[in-house]
């Protein structure tokens, strides 16, 4: 049984006529990793925020097991936007992580979130105002967020933009824990960086968003 199921999705912003994404299917199930390449501009950040239930599609469907999508954003699904600015919302970095942990888990403890943290080396910077980490710091808290509570279905749109190696590295072992755990995730990367992508994750469906239409590679 298919946990993401995607039917006929198509998708165009209100006042305009270009439809952004035409006719796309998927279906992912618990345990996957799946990578959406794409280059600027082919509609991957808006593909994520539909799976997320931010945005509604235009026509078709999109399910978690037999739900809508919309019905359960943020309870079975967590993201971690392409620019970590504009995903803050709390004053501090614990806040971040402990928030979501007790929206998915009923359980936001501060041990728990601490754990979390200290996964992605993040710990030492618990009390500080997440606007005032380096961009690599940034990426990882937007992750620790996304993954807090073991959401079914994660969704990363380009983490790997922004750090450095060794970080690059952590956040694939935190994807592969993730999905090991039975979650889903779906990462999204640039088509210039698809080899580096595809070695870090080895995920196991490879798809090249283009035209609006989603393609396997």
């Amino acid at each position: 049984m298919q946990d993401l199921i995607v039917r006929n999705l198509w998708f165009k912003y209100p006042r305009t006529e270009k439809f952004v994404l035409r006719g796309l299917n998927m279906e992912v199930t618990s345990g996957e990793v799946i990578l959406v390449l794409g280059r600027n501009g082919s509609g991957k950040s808006t593909l994520l925020k539909i799976l997320a239930g931010v945005l509604e599609p235009s026509k078709g469907k999109v399910l978690i097991g037999c739900v809508k999508a919309s019905e359960v954003a943020g309870k079975l699904t967590g993201m971690a936007l392409q620019d970590p600015m504009h995903q803050f919302s709390f004053i501090t970095v614990l806040e971040e992580v402990s928030v979501p942990l007790k929206i998915r888990s009923g359980n936001g403890g501060r041990k728990r979130a601490l754990r979390l943290l200290h996964t992605l080396g993040l710990e030492g910077l618990a009390e500080r105002s997440p606007y005032t980490l380096s961009s690599g710091e940034a990426r990882l808290l937007t992750i620790a967020a996304a993954v807090a509570g073991r959401p079914r279905l994660v969704l990363l749109d380009e983490p790997f933009t922004g750090v450095d190696p060794n970080q690059a590295i952590l956040i694939a072992e935190i994807v592969r824990r993730t999905a090991s755990s039975g979650s889903m995730v779906v990462v999204t990367s640039l088509l210039a960086a698809r080899e580096v992508a595809k070695g870090l994750l080895n995920p196991s469906q490879n798809l090249v968003l283009e035209g609006g239409r989603l393609m396997d590679l």
